[in-house]
């Protein structure tokens, strides 16, 4: 028998075991004294991100963090502000550019499939200026993403790329 970490009865401190978790219920009972206990639900998060698209000569600006799991730059807003603002600072924190210009371009909503986090995405098309350097903190890889290379993108990356390969990338002029 495994107990599980940290979950005692209340009534008599007995520890709940893994062998009483059978099935999709959220109730246990104690074997020793027979109290139910209800398990909490791992809390969800839904997340409003700023998500910058940075498309220049040498590819699509992409960053990662010490996994090398490649996403578009940008983060979660703080609250009272817009994710436009969002996208400008977190471009200067993490890898040191100011936004010259940004045009809105669409929303993109991670899709519920049970991940503990959700953002749902405001993505712009960005100009910026500087020199992109990693934070070393949120930000250790950056790279310029261009068709065919062989890098771990995130979903939503992937998503929000292919939607703006499909549907913009007509309208901008060549690069």
């Amino acid at each position: 028998m495994i107990a599980l970490k940290s979950v005692r009865c209340n009534a008599c401190g007995h520890p709940y075991t893994v062998e009483q978790l059978t099935g999709a219920s959220r109730v246990i009972t104690c074997s020793n004294c027979g109290t139910p206990h209800q398990l909490k639900q791992k809390r969800r998060i839904v997340r409003r991100r700023g998500t910058a698209l940075i498309d220049t000569p040498q590819g699509i600006l992409l960053v990662a963090g010490k996994r090398r799991r490649f996403l578009l730059p940008g983060g979660g807003a703080l609250k009272g502000e817009t994710r436009r603002d969002t996208v400008v600072r977190e471009l200067k924190e993490e890898i040191g550019l100011t936004v010259k210009t940004s045009s809105y371009l669409f929303s993109y909503d991670d899709p519920k499939d049970g991940r503990r986090v959700r953002n749902l995405h405001k993505v712009f098309l960005v100009e910026a200026e500087g020199t992109p350097t990693p934070d070393n903190h949120e930000v250790r890889y950056v790279v310029y993403w261009n068709d065919g290379m062989d890098i771990l993108l995130s979903d939503s990356a992937k998503a929000i790329i292919d939607r703006y390969l499909a549907s913009f990338k007509h309208q901008l002029p060549p690069r």
